[in-house]
């Protein structure tokens, strides 16, 4: 056997990064960026106003803008996503919007609050305002490129597309953008008690539930899952299982037999059709008979172990970190970051291998495994956010520092 830390490092370094690829930016929420991702426009786009109110000539609020005194003519207005068709000159003013180009001869906008419209007085051609506030120089102004500069990087490469993200690249023009490939992953049920849910039970029988978790976890770690049909116990069906799912997979992903009983084909199917075992076991708790190899084409199997719960656990711990480093994470940001937190109650194993027990956290911060740890109670991963990493043979009381790890 092997350490958990051994295995990881054998599974990223047999890791090769996919092909980049050309997305629509409507396509591309969650993608990991191939390549550095530059701005199009400057931003804002051109000066214009911060506020709803006046742009002026600050130097003229003293002269003409005076409450009693001769006021700043209104000579126009700039609405939002039109081209001033005028000018600010002595003693005038232009109605602007937030959002509204800045018109030429103006050095800053006024706030609607701080002044008052007059009605329009004999002779004007437009109404007058008076000022209660005075501004600064370019005050509520926003100038062009004062955020982002054109051609500057507004995303580095290696970093995963969010919403915020998405919107800024957009707002900075970005249309397309460049992305690793998904690597396509085939995933593969093997037991002759499993059956689909929705089916009638056998005797003996039991429904069939790593298939649709490990597609919703692989599309959340940012691969492209493809789920086969549950393989029949026999080495001659297992082998024709690979064949298929390796056509048009990258990578294959297979639940249960992996161990050591006489219907466990899948080690053996995998050497028996061309692929070599890189690994087979590793030292922990659950997850114990997880296999790892590749075929010559450079393709990937991933053996996870049929209990429910320790085929998730492996996966977090391995697979994850797998497709994270496919997509172009570097290997240190692909795997689980560790936390030290506190135990909320006392836990113990006894064992001789690193138990990954599943927690909770409470409001106050405190680490605390949930009950009935077997591998095969699904309902611990459930209800559970975390992994707590308890040391072989090791009794720990409440308060003790522990390391953890949420699942996402």
């Amino acid at each position: 056997m092997i350490t958990l830390e051994e295995a990881q490092q054998k599974i990223l370094g047999e890791i090769v990064t996919l092909p980049s690829e050309i997305v629509s930016i409507w396509d591309a929420e969650d993608r990991v960026v191939s390549e550095d991702v530059l701005s199009r426009v400057d931003l804002p786009v051109f000066d214009n106003s911060a506020m709803d109110g006046y742009a002026l000539r600050a130097s003229d609020q003293g002269v003409y803008g005076v409450t009693g005194q001769l006021g700043l003519r209104v000579v126009g207005e700039v609405p939002a996503g039109a081209a001033p068709n005028c000018e600010v000159q002595e003693g005038c003013c232009v109605r602007v919007f937030t959002g509204s180009m800045l018109p030429a001869g103006a050095d800053a906008v006024i706030m609607q609050e701080d002044v008052t419209v007059q009605e329009r007085v004999e002779g004007s051609h437009g109404p007058l305002i008076s000022i209660k506030e005075h501004v600064k120089p370019w005050e509520n102004v926003r100038f062009q490129g004062e955020e982002i500069k054109y051609g500057s990087v507004i995303f580095q490469k290696g970093g995963r597309l969010k919403a915020e993200s998405m919107a800024l690249l957009s707002h900075a023009g970005v249309d397309t953008v460049k992305v690793t490939r998904r690597p396509i992953v085939g995933i593969l049920a093997t037991g002759a008690e499993l059956i689909e849910p929705g089916q009638p039970l056998g005797p003996g029988q039991i429904y069939e539930s790593a298939r649709l978790a490990y597609a919703a976890l692989l599309k959340e770690a940012g691969a492209e899952p493809r789920i086969f049909s549950i393989i029949p116990d026999t080495l001659e069906d297992t082998c024709n299982a690979f064949k298929n799912a390796f056509e048009e997979c990258d990578w294959v992903l297979t639940s249960g037999g992996v161990s050591v009983g006489d219907y466990d084909f899948v080690k053996a199917a995998f050497e028996a059709i061309g692929g070599n075992s890189v690994f087979w076991k590793i030292s922990m708790k659950p997850g114990k008979p997880f296999g790892m190899g590749r075929l010559n084409s450079g393709k990937l199997w991933f053996g996870a172990p049929g209990n429910p719960v320790s085929g998730l656990v492996s996966f977090h711990l391995l697979v994850a970190p797998a497709v994270r480093h496919a997509l172009g994470v570097p290997a240190s940001s692909a795997l689980p970051v560790w936390r030290t937190g506190t135990l909320g109650s006392g836990i113990q194993n006894p064992g001789n291998r690193r138990h990954f027990m599943r927690g909770i956290m409470d409001i106050e911060s405190r680490i605390t495994p949930l009950p009935k740890q077997a591998s095969h109670r699904l309902s611990s991963m459930s209800g559970s956010d975390l992994l707590i990493d308890i040391p072989p043979a090791s009794a720990l009381e409440a308060g003790a520092k522990i390391n953890y790890t949420f699942f996402n």
